[in-house]
């Protein structure tokens, strides 16, 4: 499905101001109030006279179906940020088309080095829209943004001229066999496992062997190291769909709650983003559906293996 882009005219002033006044856009935003004709016409008409915007229109099938707001222009080989707005009716398909060309018309009409934007941390849907886009985050402004009754952070992301077009070609010249979005694996922590990791580490911690001291510091029994349940993601990179040859390049980890020896835990690798051979994975462990330890992992695939399906 072809994407086309044209610079936005007054005669769409109308349904611009419908996109932007969407339940769904302003929510994201906490945008309590809706944006009236007047207010959108003083938009445009300050958006006009400012040479750091940019206002680009897509259609598909000769129908508008979203408006590309690019801003904080600073010229060729510069940057720039941007909002999407698009309608109720677009499918996915829609947007990754949408996405797809307005990404095309920053790097190849605007010419621009680097595109940024600024996303509210709960609306995690459009984050991982933007990572599977190839935007990296960048930086977490902690509450930095005040809402309503609370206060949220602001993730900042951008995509890099180089690696926009790195991924293209790498897709282009598909050198890559296919890899699930999601694998997930359980695993029964045992006391071998838990003896085994003591022994690697030197961590002889009495909490992982010892019930009744465990329980003195507020645990419900002996819990087993958190690096041993954090190492789980490795021999999932080592086996298919990844296989051997895998390089690991860097892990974060963030211990939410302890994890008792015996307990089975699901753990789950969902594909982020990829740029050719590199790929970057959100790392999940779970027990009885709850969180315990969550990160993110760069990886590195063999050359015979690639995209995401």
């Amino acid at each position: 499905m072809t994407c086309r882009l044209r610079t936005m005219q007054s005669t769409d002033l109308q349904v611009a101001l419908k996109w932007r006044n969407r339940c769904e856009v302003r929510d994201n935003k906490h945008l309590y109030n809706e944006t009236s004709s007047v207010e959108h016409q003083h938009w445009w008409d300050s958006v006009l006279m400012d040479k750091g915007f940019c206002l680009i229109v897509a259609e598909i099938e000769d129908n508008p179906v979203g408006l590309i707001v690019f801003s904080n222009y600073t010229g060729e080989q510069g940057s720039a940020s941007w909002d999407i707005f698009t309608g109720d009716n677009n499918t996915s398909d829609d947007e990754c088309s949408i996405v797809t060309a307005a990404l095309e018309y920053a790097f190849n009409v605007l010419n621009i080095r680097r595109l940024e934007c600024e996303i509210l941390g709960f609306n995690s849907a459009d984050v991982l829209r933007h990572r599977r886009a190839g935007f990296n985050i960048e930086g977490i402004k902690k509450q930095a943004y005040q809402g309503m009754n609370d206060w949220h952070d602001i993730y900042c992301l951008a995509i890099l001229e180089k690696n926009w077009r790195f991924k293209i070609k790498s897709e282009q010249d598909n050198v890559t066999r296919d890899i699930p979005n999601s694998v997930t694996k359980t695993v029964l922590i045992t006391d071998e496992m838990v003896n085994f990791f003591s022994d690697a580490s030197k961590d002889k911690n009495a909490i992982h062997f010892n019930d009744k001291l465990a329980q003195t510091y507020g645990f419900k029994g002996r819990i087993c190291h958190g690096m041993l349940v954090g190492s789980l993601f490795s021999g999932m990179f080592s086996a298919p769909p990844f296989g051997e040859g895998t390089i690991y390049l860097s892990q974060t980890l963030y211990f939410i709650k302890p994890i008792q020896v015996g307990a089975e835990v699901e753990v789950t690798i969902q594909v982020l983003s990829q740029i050719g051979r590199k790929l970057t994975l959100s790392t999940k462990v779970l027990h009885r559906d709850l969180l315990c330890i969550h990160g993110e992992a760069d990886i590195l695939l063999p050359k015979e293996i690639s995209s995401v399906v």
